[in-house]
């Protein structure tokens, strides 16, 4: 049977929402981050006997302070310009070196960078951390040369420091130069003497190349797990390292991992709110529902009108099948924090969950008046109007998200999405374009079962192409045995290639499947009166087909039962 015109949209919607935040605001990293360096006072650990040395001190407090003042103030060109003055006026103070350039190249002021970080080299030893920022610096400035050699001098100085690996894998990436790539992962990986942040970064840095290197992904997955493994194995009590590694599990998408970091780690630190959002995004995605609601109402009690707790309890009632109470949820979300465009998305979703999809359109209104044009608004538009039967308008919302994904989130055009525009097309009985749609969510993902299963019994519904439809079927079972859904698809294109006896066999199957999920399916009540009808067993044919039309009127069926001879009495 075809499944559920949603069977794809949640996962898909969910993870295009997660992406873009929580309820407050997301910033990213640049390409090649400068490690992090905790705190904010900068402390003179140098002997205090030089005048000529504390008066350069002085001068650079003084000009570094101006700078946190015009950083408080959002002046952000005035407060460059007064670290940079700080660290010119005390280049022999590395640790304000390192301070001044982070900042600089976070506002991609490279040059300033170079100049502040060559100047620091010139009076004092030269560090590891230099070399590793100064890298960064001149690879932002294009000098890839520079950068690889400022990085290989890092790495040699301080091989058990991850950063210069980093920089070095970033560029070689960028530069499409895979076997230098690996041989500086290769490097890393010989390292003996690391800790846990060592491990987790390398880990990363493996997926990183998997993703740039697909061909390569299936053997680097398992040394991602490795390292992961090591360093959970370390046992670190540094906080830091625990949300880095609860953070690369979830990456890897292994959230019962990631969970048991977070458990760890909220019992270390069991008083910051944002951590505890974040744990509970992981305990939902690793159905440990009985630990997110437990957290969730932690949030709430705190802050009832938190948008980001509510939120949160939104999601955990959709993981309990509460749909109605989820979008209460959601609705106070809006309420709270109106500018928070996702949760309009979730409000509208669980309220087509709910079966009102007049509710949803409201709610995507709201939307439209209030933000630009999106992917999401479009998609979930479409998948209203597909709850509303108005195949035509779905067709349209849904070829608009596609032409706005293009151009703005081409990551959420992933096999989902064209298994969702193909169950689209196929409802508006556009049935070249749904093939195609289908095709497309194959190639991307050979194994991709949903749009394997409909696109096979799209053929077998239209007695096409069934020599396919029944390989694609199988293939789809090959991932998925057991799905009430693909046994039924099986049993039907077996009818229609002629072999009624041997359909009854993969019927029964889905119809023993349906009856353990307590689910009542009207086309596989059909399909079984068909094929009983086929065998000439009138009785079981009438009882079957009865039962679909209890399920759902269809004139069809509703001729056929009639049609056949009346009960003997």
């Amino acid at each position: 049977m075809s499944p559920p015109i949603d069977t794809c949209k949640l996962p898909l919607l969910l993870a295009a929402v997660l992406a873009g935040g929580c309820a407050g605001v997301a910033q990213g990293p640049p390409a090649i981050t400068p490690p992090s360096l905790e705190g904010g006072t900068i402390v003179d650990t140098r002997p205090q006997d030089d005048p000529a040395a504390m008066e350069r001190r002085i001068k650079a407090v003084a000009h570094f302070s101006a700078g946190v003042s015009h950083e408080a103030r959002q002046r952000r060109a005035d407060a460059l310009d007064e670290f940079h003055k700080a660290a010119m006026a005390d280049p022999a103070d590395e640790e304000l070196a390192l301070r001044v350039a982070r900042r600089l190249l976070e506002a991609r002021d490279a040059a300033r960078a170079v100049q502040v970080l060559l100047l620091a080299t010139e009076k004092s030893p030269r560090s590891a951390a230099l070399d590793a920022f100064l890298s960064i610096a001149y690879a932002q400035e294009g000098k890839l040369d520079f950068a690889i050699r400022a990085a290989n001098t890092s790495i040699a100085k301080a091989p058990g420091a991850i950063q210069g690996y980093k920089n070095l894998c970033a560029i070689y990436g960028d530069r499409d130069r895979q076997k230098d790539c690996l041989a500086v992962l290769h490097r890393a990986a010989a390292q003996k003497e690391v800790d846990a942040e060592f491990l987790i970064e390398l880990a990363m840095m493996h997926r990183v190349y998997a993703i740039k290197w697909p061909a390569e992904s299936q053997g680097v997955a398992s040394r991602v797990r490795e390292f992961l493994a090591k360093a959970r194995g370390l046992k670190s009590q540094n906080p830091l390292h625990l949300r880095t590694l609860a953070e690369a599990f979830r990456i890897t998408g292994d959230y019962e991992q990631s969970a048991a970091v977070f458990e760890e780690l909220l019992a270390r630190v069991p008083d910051e709110p944002a951590l505890q959002e974040q744990a509970v995004e992981i305990f939902l995605a690793a159905d440990k529902l009985a630990l997110a609601a437990q957290w969730i109402n932690t949030l709430l009690s705190d802050d009832p009108e938190s948008p980001q707790a509510n939120r949160l309890m939104g999601l955990l009632c959709i993981e309990q099948r509460n749909h109605a109470k989820a979008s209460l949820f959601f609705a106070k979300v809006l309420e709270f924090n109106p500018a928070f465009e996702p949760g309009y998305f979730e409000l509208a979703e669980s309220l087509l969950m709910e079966k009102k999809p007049k509710e949803a359109m409201v709610v995507l209104e709201r939307a439209r008046r209030g933000f630009k044009p999106s992917f999401l608004l479009e998609y979930m538009t479409s998948s209203v109007q597909m709850q509303l039967k108005d195949h035509p308008a779905a067709v349209k919302h849904i070829l608009l998200a596609e032409q706005l994904a293009t151009s703005t989130a081409p990551e959420s055009l992933s096999p989902g999405f064209y298994f969702q525009l193909g169950a689209t097309q196929e409802r508006n009985r556009n049935y070249r374009e749904a093939e195609a749609a289908f095709r497309k969510a194959i190639g991307m993902k050979a194994d991709f079962a949903p749009a394997l299963n409909y696109l096979g019994f799209m053929f077998a519904e239209r007695g096409e192409n069934l020599k396919e439809a029944k390989t694609l079927i199988e293939r789809a079972l090959a991932v998925e045995p057991n799905s009430t859904a693909y046994l039924d698809s099986m049993a039907w294109v077996i009818f229609q290639l002629g072999d009624p006896k041997a359909a009854l066999g993969w019927q029964l199957r889905a119809l023993k499947g349906m009856e353990a999920e307590k689910d009542s399916d009207a086309v596989l009540y059909e399909h079984l009166g068909d094929i009983y009808r086929a065998l000439k067993d009138d009785p079981k044919a009438r009882e079957f087909w009865k039962k679909s039309l209890a399920v759902e009127p269809n004139p069809k069926v509703l001729e056929r039962l009639n049609q056949l001879p009346p009960e003997k009495p």
